[in-house]
C-alpha cells in the first residue's frame, strides 16, 4: 500500500486509459507537446511529472490539461478525470 499522505486524493482514469492505448508516459507527453504546438492557446505540453502527479492522483488537472489530454486519448475529461479539474482557485485562510 502507498503511504503517501495524498495519494489517490483524486483518483482518476489516466493511468488505465494511456496503457490502454499502449503509451508509456514519455509518449503522451510527446503527444501533448505535438499538438500544444499547432494550437498553443487550446492545448499544453503535458510533462512525465505531471501525468505521474496525476496518475497518482496526487492532483486534479487543470482546465488546459485535462482539455489536452482528452484529446490526445480520444476521450471526454470526465471520462479520465471523474474527480473533476482544478479550477484553478486557490483559497488562502
Amino acid at each position: 500500500m502507498p503511504t503517501e499522505r495524498h495519494r489517490d486524493k483524486y483518483p482518476c482514469r489516466l493511468r488505465e486509459v494511456r496503457e490502454g492505448k499502449m503509451l508509456t508516459r514519455e509518449q503522451l507527453s510527446s503527444l501533448t507537446a505535438r499538438i500544444a504546438d499547432v494550437d498553443p492557446v487550446l492545448y499544453r505540453l503535458v510533462t512525465y511529472e505531471t501525468l505521474r502527479n496525476l496518475e497518482a492522483g496526487f492532483v486534479r488537472p487543470r482546465l488546459t490539461t485535462a482539455r489536452t489530454l482528452a484529446e490526445v486519448l480520444g476521450l471526454p475529461a470526465e471520462v479520465i478525470f471523474p474527480q473533476g479539474i482544478d479550477s484553478g482557485a486557490r483559497h488562502h485562510h
